[in-house]
């Protein structure tokens, strides 16, 4: 209950940012509201993924670090959206490397 308590603050936080902060020529705003929607994604994530592993030992801290791998994977493509560099080639390469990570912790078992 406290994951979703989590998640549904952190788009409150959102919400907030789209509302009152302009990115428009501020690089800290737009790096603040990526980081803000990254978390909220992951935050929202979390309880999902948890809830399909529930019985599985350890699977809190699986969840977890799944749901932050694409919170980071997401907020790195609002920046680079935010920057005008995203291309398809910059989102398969950012995405596919979250994957290698994920595999590289999922095989170190």
């Amino acid at each position: 209950m406290v994951l979703v308590a989590a998640a549904i603050a952190a788009w409150f936080l959102v919400a907030f940012v789209l509302a009152f902060i302009s990115p428009q020529g501020d690089a800290g705003a737009q790096f603040f509201g990526a980081t803000v929607f990254g978390s909220a994604v992951a935050l929202t994530l979390w309880p999902l993924l948890w809830s399909g592993t529930r019985s599985a030992p350890g699977s809190l801290a699986t969840s977890g670090r799944r749901s932050l791998l694409v919170g980071v994977t997401i907020s790195i493509l609002v920046v680079l959206r935010a920057i005008d560099v995203v291309s398809p080639v910059v989102v398969i390469f950012v995405v596919v490397g979250a994957v290698v990570i994920e595999a590289a912790f999922t095989l170190r078992r």
